[in-house]
């Protein structure tokens, strides 16, 4: 597998971290994206590391589990779990959805009695997944692609109403 990364973060005097759904793009009014502030100290210094190692050039490694921290590669176990624990509601915005192991997972929550709810952007490329997940009566919202409409670049999925995921992909 090639990976490609960016981890879109702000850390302030090893302090406080910002992590983000992309980069800031000022005056950028049609992008969609997030930001959340983490202040756990393992979490800061798993951030400032993984940084530091990206900086170096150092050859991409897997980095060990932190609370609080899903880092890609290998977050796809973590996102399926994280959507197969919903039990009540469980909406999502994403960018893309190009892994089948999300889009089974989506549409099996959702045959569970789970009210799914997956909002993006329109592209042809998807629309295979986004058919399965009506059928599996996720409701699918979609804004149209074109000039002068948003962008979903953002992934947040919220669980229950209770927990959050914000990053960049679901499906590394």
């Amino acid at each position: 597998d090639s990976f490609v990364f960016h981890q879109s973060t702000i850390t302030a005097d090893h302090d406080v971290s910002a992590v983000m759904t992309g980069g800031p793009a000022p005056g950028d009014s049609t992008t969609r994206g997030y930001v959340v502030l983490d202040r756990q100290p393992p979490a800061v210094a798993s951030i400032e590391s993984v940084f530091a190692s990206d900086w170096s050039g150092a050859p991409v490694r897997r980095v060990p589990s932190v609370a609080g921290l899903v880092w890609s590669p290998g977050a796809r176990l973590t996102v399926v779990g994280l959507i197969a624990s919903a039990h009540h509601t469980l909406a999502v915005e994403c960018g893309q959805l190009a892994s089948m192991a999300v889009v089974s997972a989506l549409r099996q929550a959702s045959r569970h009695g789970v009210m799914v709810t997956l909002t993006m952007t329109a592209d042809p490329q998807w629309a295979t997944a986004l058919a399965q997940l009506s059928r599996a009566r996720v409701r699918v919202a979609t804004y149209p692609t074109g000039t002068g409409t948003l962008a979903i670049q953002a992934t947040a999925m919220v669980v229950d109403g209770s927990t959050a995921l914000v990053g960049s992909q679901l499906d590394r």
